[in-house]
């Protein structure tokens, strides 16, 4: 009996050995199975949700390019209208478009279509040499002269199925888009410069293109575009390696669970199945060892049972963790929301900045005309008083007044700069300007300040190369001045030098100035500080030599705006060398020899002159009216003078006058719209605009109301004398006739 319990035993165990092994492996299979295709589901919404990333980011790359292109494109084509508007020559027209650069790589074309033929392209504007002036109807895409496109699918270069199909033609495209929509976007391959030498691969590459129906010109601007791939794998390279990881995970993960379950199997079954053999053995030896294993199983029944219940424990765990999961992903949703309620913040603020500068401009312009209008009557008055008061003592109390006045204009003048350069709202006007006359007219209006402070001032022309430079010569003459006054400022009894040389940077030629003084010298931390706003090298330098700390500043970011460069070297107690360095420019005639204009110096405005005629004056501020009246006067002109825009446009129309001096700012009816109704009804005496609006864009606004002239407050008796000399007979006499302005 109890060797068939023993045999029972050992059967039963082996059965209790393999059955759950081969159950779990047969399990196994269906599982694994399963597993690989929820992989493979995984992969591909993996995948296409990178995709869909890439292909985001690619379009708004793309988007980006088109944009900034377009923007370049209306610039242009707004300079054409222009030019069109006003019945410019075309040629001068072609030689503005000419001058745009964007970069090395990207420009500005222009090509002529042939009675808007779409298979016509004669090249107007391009910086290659080979490429104006030249018919390109025939130019081919680099990339797709190799592989071309036809009915969806791509056929290799000379391929039997593609002999009837011709090359694709870019112009042909560029002109397409024109003639159907008037602009658009045209990808295409185009070769690259390396090195100044055009490379025979093509480029991805992507122009905007805009016709101009009444010259039938094409305008374009490209930019190359083969980096996006490059740009998209990095912004993607942390999702791909998110992706990866996750992969790598679920890999982990699953073989991990396969282990553990065959192990966890084979563990309990052999366990199981050893001991109901042993305690076959040991019923076969005693009865009474058969009790102990009936002992030790329903020992082993409740570690089996203390199993589940800690498998129960870690189900809960997963169930816990993946709860957590999803109050994650709730979290960074409320974070998302809050990112894109921090955007639309952020817009509501630009919007308001925006108004806010817009709101300061025009209070700067209101001020500009409000101090400026008393400012005019103020240095008027007392250069008359100075002239006319014989008592020593009084005189120099008005030279007093007269400089304070001109120290305050001067404070506004830097601080409307100034507040023009922060705004972006500065611009330069670029002719063609000779240096020797420039350097000759500082000489002239800084020598008697030099003199005033007992400063030797001197100027050294060395071997100049150009004469004549294209930049803006107003802004040029403040930079000059404002670092030649410091230079004084600070040199008390000293010197000061102005050297003009050449000198070549980069295969480009640059005026260089260089201004020198032996002065107090800057301390070696503070010399790149000077170039901040609202700065000097010392705040006692503010209370013994005075000043806004804004001169430098301002030569730093019109010099700048020029294309030059500024530099500083000083040394305290020897003194300190500013180099400002101009581009020469695209000057538009000959050079001219240097020999005649060595000594020639700039022509002093005439104190000794009387004219001859009538004026009428239109100004609504008495204290002005006054002073015009007073300078008018002495100049042997009579004056008729009005408070408002209507009666200067009764008086003009019922009174016979040889000029009129308009004030823009009067009440009943202002300057400008007396200007143009005068215009309107056939008037044509001169008018000059007298304003006190200096802000950017007022002079143009004068002409555009039909002055003739532009003569700003306050008033600069040498320009008022230039401006009569263009409009009425003048005598000169042997003793003054006005008070000149400065020394």
């Amino acid at each position: 009996m109890i060797k068939r319990l023993k045999s029972t035993y050992e059967v039963v165990g082996n059965q209790l050995l393999r059955g759950p092994l081969r159950i779990v492996l047969l399990s196994i299979l269906p599982l694994i199975i399963g597993m690989l295709l929820y992989g493979i589901i995984l992969s591909h919404v993996l995948n296409k949700n990178l995709q869909k990333q890439k292909d985001s980011i690619r379009t708004n790359l793309e988007i980006a390019i088109a944009e900034e292109l377009r923007g370049r494109i209306e610039s242009a084509w707004s300079i054409v209208d222009y030019y069109y508007q006003n019945n410019l020559k075309k040629e001068d027209c072609l030689k503005a478009l000419n001058n745009i650069r964007f970069g090395q790589t990207n420009y500005l074309w222009v090509h002529q279509l042939d009675s808007n033929r779409a298979d016509s392209a004669f090249m107007l504007v391009h910086p290659e040499d080979k490429i104006r002036n030249k018919d390109l109807s025939g130019m081919i895409d680099l990339k797709r002269i190799e592989s071309l496109y036809y009915n969806g699918e791509i056929y290799p270069h000379g391929s039997s199925q593609i002999s009837h199909i011709k090359p694709v033609n870019i112009f042909l495209e560029f002109n397409d888009v024109c003639l159907k929509d008037g602009a658009g976007v045209v990808k295409y391959y185009w070769p690259k410069i390396f090195r100044g030498q055009s490379s025979n691969i093509g480029y991805l590459k992507m122009s905007y293109v805009k016709y101009f129906p009444q010259w039938k010109w094409v305008l374009g601007a490209g930019a190359y575009a083969d980096h996006i791939d490059h740009l998209v794998a990095i912004e993607t390279a942390d999702i791909e390696q998110d992706m990866q990881d996750t992969w790598n995970v679920f890999f982990t993960s699953t073989f991990l669970i396969f282990v553990i379950l065959i192990a966890v199997t084979y563990y309990i079954s052999k366990k199981l199945a050893m001991r109901i053999i042993n305690h076959g053995k040991e019923l076969y030896e005693t009865q009474q060892q058969l009790a102990n294993e009936v002992a030790q199983l329903k020992k082993a029944k409740k570690e089996i049972a203390e199993m589940m219940i800690a498998s129960d424990i870690a189900r809960k765990k997963a169930e816990d963790a993946e709860y957590q999961s999803r109050q994650a992903k709730k979290e960074l949703e409320i974070s998302n929301m809050d990112l894109e309620l921090a955007k639309q913040k952020a817009l509501e603020l630009a919007t308001k900045a925006e108004q806010a500068n817009i709101a300061k401009s025009q209070f700067l312009a209101n001020m500009s005309h409000e101090i400026r209008t008393p400012m005019n009557s103020i240095i008027g008055f007392g250069r008359i008083l100075k002239e006319e008061i014989i008592d020593e003592i009084h005189k120099e109390y008005t030279e007093l007044v007269v400089d304070s006045a001109e120290n305050l204009l001067c404070l506004i003048n830097d601080i409307l700069d100034f507040s023009k350069i922060e705004a972006g709202k500065l611009n330069c006007e670029l002719i063609d300007v000779d240096i020797l006359e420039i350097v000759n007219s500082i000489e002239s209006m800084m020598s008697p300040e030099a003199i005033k402070r007992g400063v030797e001032f001197c100027k050294k022309i060395e071997g100049l190369s150009h004469i004549y430079i294209n930049t803006d010569p107003t802004r040029l003459r403040q930079c000059l001045i404002n670092v030649i006054g410091n230079a004084i400022k600070f040199s008390e009894n000293g010197r000061v030098c102005l050297k003009v040389s050449s000198v070549q940077k980069e295969s480009q030629d640059f005026i260089q100035f260089t201004i020198e003084d032996n002065g107090i010298g800057i301390p070696e931390d503070k010399i790149r500080s000077v170039f901040d706003a609202f700065t000097q090298a010392d705040n006692s330098t503010t209370r013994e030599f005075g000043g806004t700390g804004l001169g430098l500043t301002i030569t730093k970011r019109i010099v700048k705006l020029l294309g030059g460069h500024i530099d500083v070297q000083s040394k305290v107690g020897e003194g300190t060398n500013f180099v400002i360095q101009i581009p020469v420019g695209n000057i538009e005639f000959c050079q001219a020899d240097m020999s005649p204009h060595t000594n020639i110096k700039p022509k002093t405005p005439d104190n000794s002159i009387v004219f001859d005629g009538s004026v009428l004056v239109a100004e609504d501020i008495k204290t002005n009216q006054v002073l015009i009246r007073v300078l008018f006067e002495r100049l042997g002109l009579n004056v008729v003078i009005v408070e408002d825009g209507q009666k200067a446009v009764n008086s003009a129309l019922t009174e016979t006058v040889d000029l009129i001096f308009m004030d823009m700012q009067m009440p009943v009816m202002n300057g400008y719209n007396a200007t143009k109704t005068l215009r309107e009804k056939g008037f044509v005496t001169p008018i000059i605009a007298l304003t006190a609006n200096a802000m950017k864009g007022d002079r143009q606004k004068c002409f555009e109301a039909g002055c003739d002239d532009y003569l700003p407050k306050p008033i600069d008796i040498r320009e008022l004398i230039e401006i009569l000399k263009k409009y009425l007979p003048y005598v000169y006499c042997e003793k003054s006739a006005i008070i000149m302005t400065g020394d």
